[in-house]
């Protein structure tokens, strides 16, 4: 990036201000400005497409246009755009331009030391205006690529106790995977628990169990939803059971499992605890 140096300016060295120093030193906030866009927008960034930061979004039906204020970035320029309402006569469309109005408070116009007034504080805005579709210098609205770019914070915790262990939820990227938690408003029926029971052979008369589980839930009122792993190579006869829940507590809870037909069975079985 552009920085001046400035470590042999002294009292009795001073550096003129020159025009080339003003120049420099604008670049360099446009310039550090635009990289950071331009990596925002990635590989596909192209110096002759409007991107629209924010804003200027059009609530209206062609041939009425309704525009919010917002702001663009073109050509390595950042240009604000005011808020906007018309109605394109004939074949005219919505089109970008490039407006200069200057800053006159205790600016503009400047006198010079030859004694010409100039006006030099420029404000340069895009404008969208009504005109032939391509007539302009700029692309049409209708081809402006909006960016939509949203930053928002997150708050990461990752509760222990046995009241919120259903509320956890994790969060699978690139970085160190997170659990968060997620407000019962939010997720009604949360998880508070999740195991794998192995059963085995069910047997004739069929088989009880009794979950325990490895600390208190928060409450004893939730819905147990399971479903059968086949560990035997007789999948027929791993397949005709059934279950039924009774006993729930905050503690734990029974289950009775019960075959259709004998044989001997080979199953796991997995299994949700959801609150109510």
């Amino acid at each position: 990036m552009k920085i001046l140096d400035i470590s042999s300016i002294t009292d009795s060295s001073e550096m003129p201000y020159k025009k080339g120093s003003i120049q420099f030193l604008q670049d360099a906030h446009k310039e550090s400005l635009s990289r950071i866009i331009q990596g925002i927008i990635g590989s596909g960034y192209s110096s002759s497409v409007v991107y629209i930061l924010w804003g200027a979004t059009n609530s209206g039906t062609y041939p009425s246009y309704n525009i919010t204020a917002g702001a663009a970035f073109y050509n390595g320029e950042v240009f604000d755009i005011d808020a906007t309402a018309f109605t394109a006569s004939g074949t005219n469309v919505g089109i970008f331009q490039i407006v200069t109005t200057q800053y006159t408070t205790d600016a503009d116009p400047v006198t010079f030391s030859d004694s010409a007034i100039r006006n030099v504080h420029n404000i340069r805005k895009i404008q969208i205006a009504q005109g032939a579709s391509g007539s302009g210098t700029l692309p049409d609205y209708s081809q402006a690529f909006f960016l939509n770019i949203k930053i928002s914070t997150t708050t990461i915790s990752a509760p222990s106790s046995g009241a919120y262990a259903g509320n956890l939820i994790q969060i699978i990227t690139g970085f160190p995977d997170y659990e968060l938690f997620v407000a019962p408003s939010t997720n009604p029926n949360p998880i508070l628990y999740a195991d794998t029971l192995h059963v085995g052979d069910v047997g004739g008369t069929g088989s009880d169990f009794t979950i325990t589980f490895p600390s208190p839930l928060s409450t004893g009122n939730y819905y147990v939803m399971g479903s059968f792993v086949s560990g035997g190579p007789n999948t027929r006869q791993d397949t005709t059971i059934q279950f039924s829940i009774r006993n729930r507590l905050n503690t734990g809870f029974t289950v009775h499992f019960e075959e259709f037909s004998p044989g001997v069975q080979n199953i796991d079985w997995d299994y949700i605890v959801f609150a109510k």
